[in-house]
């Protein structure tokens, strides 16, 4: 007795914590927390439960709302009447009553199924296309093994249940809303349902009523509604033998006073041998659909040997849908048709014939921008099957009209082909089919071009398809014709009046497939704009890429002629011939070659021939994304050649891409470069002002970029005379700069430049461009460079200068910042030769003197001995007073001096104003200021100079002035003695006018002369 009791202690013990258990478990906080965390655990569905209570007879749940996708049910409470025993124990359910009011379904959220296709990514290797060795030498393609589903055993064993059901009674109450179509506000969908009785050897019926009212509310249709009833008998507690509906859609409104109504009716019943399945949709009498089908039950000696049959017979019109379709517009069509079809249990022999007649009109009513292709007419007769991956082309025939006829297309014999393996089977003496394109309207384009307008005549063309000696072979009865193009763009005209011609043909083999277009063309008028000749291929097999050659050649004058390049370039002669090769498939590649040709403009832009340049092109595109570029660019002309190359790399990453990149060059001449502005010609309008507030940039130009640009240009000619060497540097872009480093080059003989500096951008401060630079060019020998602009004038300076600039700025954005610019530049020489007061007075004075000497010499001869003895005296003085104003004017002419220094700076209009001139030699000291007017597009030695300079002389050369009265008293603390004139200097750099010192001097000599 003693041992047992502790084990009916321990006995006691477990029975009472499983009763706690109980208990709890029928708890509904206990409930409620076990449906919250299996509703959590759910990945694609989430929501919330106010409280969850189940007893042994009944279940209740009380405010409820779940979403998925995008959809939410909103349930406020819901009760049912089940033994939860007999469901957890005995797979038996048997509801007495369910009840579900007030309940909300919103789909206006619900998220739609989408499919999403892989990225192509491709590369270029192999140029060489789809041709007979490729055929020779490629495998075939055997297909792939089936995959064989589940046999189609009938529709009633898919409606099996895994428990035992019995449904008394249900009572359903709630709304649906529905997602808003072609602008209309969601409609709300009011749902009852009501029924019972369904069980084993029972007919359950069940009463449906869908009613909506129009979401316009003004609308001429005021309610939708669907009524009817569904019944269903059980033969046993899991399975069924009868499922019937029959339902009346109805709409009413002040568009239909009587009303509209729209029946219909469906039936799927197990016979003794056989299932039957009836879809019926009637308009009163009026049969609009009609569906038919059957199949036999299995027997047990032949498992799924049955086949799923029956004929179909359309008869609608859209005035018999619209009504229903809650504001939904249609088109207006018709459809009338009628067919059979056959398919195998496993669906892999499958089985259709039939024809149709369809219209459609006013599509405008569907989608606006499909009002252009007007009222259309398809009539089609049909046979066709599938066996496995084949498809058999028994018959097919098919006409598309409009007010006349489209298109059309005809099955020339009955085939067989295979997608997967590619194989054919066919009569090779027999064309498969044929397409001809008797007008297609260019207006049915016009829905795919937003923005654009499109006009001309009809797509015209006839392609005929026959089995060649490996596949599928499409070939052009006549060439593919389309004329008057034109295009426009917010009515702007791009194109205008072009007609083009395509000749092209295809094959596609178990091997792979070719297109290749023969002849492509675009004329205008007479003029041949383009011509095109080009191939496209795959070999079969995964990841193969497709490959592609041709040929390009564009006439540039007729071609630019199109009102999209009008005025943009002006060439009256020339062609572009482009060769390229493609490959896209996992990596891509590009190579081009490109040449301008017999280039030519107008002779009042430019008398010159303009150069030839050629190009080849080389793009890879790696499968992370990477792209390797080479751009080699050679231009001909007169005999020599310019080169410039771009290579490098742009690597993605997360914030852009990064870039690495070289310019090259053995040798580039200036003007070969400058002299591809003619063909742009002058401007023909004033270039707008920059507005007073430039919108401020938020980002910098460079966004998104980072890396590096390194120069390496050997030879840049200007001229003969003046050559820039071994130009050097490397341009740093940064996610907030761009940095010049180490930027150097060779300028003449001993010379060298310097430049260094950076761009910055803050986008915290107002002006968040910042600009900072410094440039340094030392031992510059000045002559090469103004004989490269006077190479018949000796240089208006010849010396060798140390020349030092610093640029500094700031701006709102880039044109903000170049207006904003300002910085000075210091020029100093020790020695050289000025020649910037250079003039013909000389000349002009030793005309007078000799002339009045001549005239005196020749009055004596007339008057005696004695009288031309003294004339020819007077004529001897008068030739020495004016050598005296000669001899200062060539030794002003040129002033070999020993320091010369130049202050520059520019202004806010971009103006340098030179704030100090100093020019000391032994004789002559020069000193004073002025500006050098900017001019846009002019260099800087031929842009307008106005300098004013105060002239002073010491030693013989004053003497010399002082007796031509032309000194003043003013002396300064070297010796020299100030002119008693200024002087101003106008012209140019290059070309200086001194027209008055020269006058100056030339009223002097005339004074001297006259003593």
């Amino acid at each position: 007795m003693k041992r047992v009791r502790p084990l009916l202690i321990g006995l006691g013990v477990v029975i009472g914590l499983l009763a706690i258990l109980v208990t709890v478990a029928f708890t509904s906080a206990f409930q409620t927390w076990a449906t919250r965390k299996a509703l959590a655990a759910q990945p694609d569905l989430s929501g919330t439960i106010e409280s969850v209570s189940a007893g042994l007879k009944r279940v209740e749940i009380r405010n409820a709302r779940i979403e998925r996708q995008g959809a939410v049910l909103t349930l406020p409470s819901a009760t049912a009447n089940l033994p939860l025993i007999d469901a957890g124990l005995r797979d038996k359910i048997t509801i007495t009553r369910l009840v579900a009011k007030g309940w909300v379904l919103d789909l206006t959220r619900a998220k739609t199924g989408s499919v999403k296709l892989p990225a192509a990514t491709v590369q270029l290797r192999d140029f060489s296309l789809l041709n007979s060795a490729h055929a020779a030498t490629a495998p075939v393609i055997s297909a792939p093994p089936v995959v064989v589903t589940e046999a189609f055993r009938g529709v009633f064993p898919l409606l099996r249940l895994p428990v035992d059901l019995s449904l008394d009674g249900v009572e359903l109450e709630g709304e649906i809303i529905m997602p808003s179509m072609q602008g209309q506000p969601p409609a709300r969908v009011k749902v009852v349902v009501v029924g019972g009785g369904l069980g084993a050897g029972r007919q359950g019926s069940f009463t449906f009523d869908l009613s909506a009212n129009s979401g316009a509310g003004v609308a001429p249709i005021s309610a939708h509604g669907l009524h009817g009833t569904l019944t269903a008998t059980m033969d046993t507690p899991r399975s069924f033998n009868r499922i019937s509906s029959k339902a009346e859609a109805s709409v009413s409104g002040t568009q239909f006073p009587r009303g509209v109504k729209l029946n219909l009716d469906l039936v799927l019943a197990r016979e003794a041998t056989r299932e039957a399945y009836a879809l019926t949709l009637a308009d009163g009498e009026k049969q609009m659909a009609i569906f038919q089908a059957g199949f036999p039950l299995e027997k047990p000696a032949a498992p799924a040997a049955g086949k799923l049959g029956g004929t179909w017979k359309l008869n609608l019109r859209d005035p018999d849908l619209a009504p229903f379709l809650l504001g939904v517009a249609l088109p207006a069509f018709e459809v009338v048709g009628e067919g059979d079809f056959e398919t195998d249990a496993a669906f892999q022999e499958i089985r259709s014939s039939g024809k149709i007649d369809a219209t459609a009109d006013k599509l405008a009513n569907y989608r606006p921008e499909l009002a252009p292709i007007g009222s259309v007419r398809l009539a089609a007769i049909f046979a066709l099957a599938r066996r496995g991956e084949a498809l058999q082309i028994e018959r097919l025939s098919a006409d598309v009209a409009g007010s006349k006829p489209i298109a059309s297309l005809r099955a020339l014999q009955s085939f067989e082909f295979n997608p997967v393996t590619r194989e054919l089977t066919a009569n090779p003496a027999q064309d498969l089919f044929g397409i001809t394109l008797q007008g297609v309207p260019l207006a049915w384009a016009q829905p795919f071009l937003s923005g654009f307008a499109v006009t001309g005549g009809d797509l015209q063309g006839e392609f005929v398809a026959s089995a060649g000696p490996q596949g599928l072979v499409l070939r052009p009865k006549g060439p593919l014709t389309l004329s008057q193009l034109s295009l426009a763009q917010e009515n702007k005209p791009l194109l205008n009046a072009i007609d083009l011609s395509l000749t092209a043909s295809a094959d596609y083999t178990p091997q792979g497939w070719q297109a290749v277009v023969s002849s492509f063309t675009a004329k205008s008028g007479a003029a041949t704009l383009v011509t095109v000749e080009a191939k496209a291929g795959q070999l079969a097999g995964k990841d193969r890429p497709i490959k592609t050659t041709g040929k390009l050649l564009v006439n540039l004058p007729a071609a630019l002629a199109q009102p999209a390049a009008v005025g943009s370039v002006q060439f009256i002669g020339g062609t572009a011939a482009l060769e390229f090769s493609t490959s896209i498939g996992l990596k891509q590649e590009l190579q081009a070659k490109l040449a301008l040709q017999d280039l030519a403009v107008d002779p009042k832009l430019s008398p010159e021939k303009l150069p030839t340049i050629t190009t080849d092109l080389r793009a890879d595109r790696e499968a992370n994304g990477k792209v390797s570029l080479s751009l080699p660019v050679l231009i001909e002309r007169a005999g020599r050649k310019s080169d410039l190359s771009l290579t490098g790399s742009i690597t993605p990453e997360k914030a852009g891409f990064a870039i690495d990149a070289h310019v090259t060059s053995e040798r580039l001449v200036i003007d070969d470069v400058k002299i591809f502005a003619a063909p742009f010609g002058p401007a023909d309008e004033p270039k707008a002002p920059m507005a007073k507030n430039p919108p401020r940039d938020t980002v910098p130009l460079w966004q998104g970029l980072t890396g590096k640009l390194t120069l390496a240009l050997k030879r840049i000619i200007y001229s003969e005379e003046f050559q820039v060497a071994d130009v050097m540097g490397t341009l740093r872009i940064e996610a907030g700069a761009m940095k010049l480093e180490s930027v150097r080059a060779e300028m003449g003989e001993g010379g060298e430049m310097k430049l260094s500096g950076g761009l910055l951008f803050d986008s915290k401060v107002m002006e968040p461009y910042s600009l900072a630079a410094h440039f340094a060019l030392d031992n510059f020998d000045s002559v090469p460079l103004f004989r490269a602009f006077y190479p018949s004038k000796p240089a208006t300076v010849e010396g060798k200068f140390h020349v030092v600039s610093q640029l500094n700025g700031t701006g709102a954005n880039l044109a903000a910042l170049a207006a904003h610019t300002k910085g000075d530049v210091q020029l100093i020489s020790k020695s050289g030769i000025f020649r910037g007061l250079r003039s013909d007075t000389a000349e002009a004075i030793k005309a007078a003197p000799s002339t009045l000497s001549g005239i005196v010499t020749g009055i004596g001869s007339l008057l005696g001995k004695d009288i031309a003895e003294k004339a020819e005296k007077l004529g001897t003085d008068i030739n020495k007073r004016g050598k005296g104003i000669t001899d200062i004017a060539a030794a002003l002419a040129e002033i070999p001096y020993d320091q010369l220094s130049v202050s520059l700076v520019r202004d806010a209009s971009l103006n340098l104003e030179l704030k100090d001139f100093t020019l000391i030699s032994p004789e002559v000291r020069l000193g004073g200021t002025g500006t050098v007017a900017y001019q846009a597009d002019v260099p800087l030695l031929t842009q307008t100079l106005d300098l004013r300079l105060q002239l002073g002389v010491r030693g013989k050369l004053a003497e010399q002035v002082k007796r031509a009265s032309l000194l003043g008293e003013a002396q300064d603390s070297l010796g020299y003695v100030a002119f008693a004139f200024p002087v101003r200097v106008g012209g140019s750099l290059a070309d200086p006018d001194v027209s008055d010192l020269k006058r100056e001097l030339v009223k002097a000599a005339a004074s001297l002369i006259g003593r």
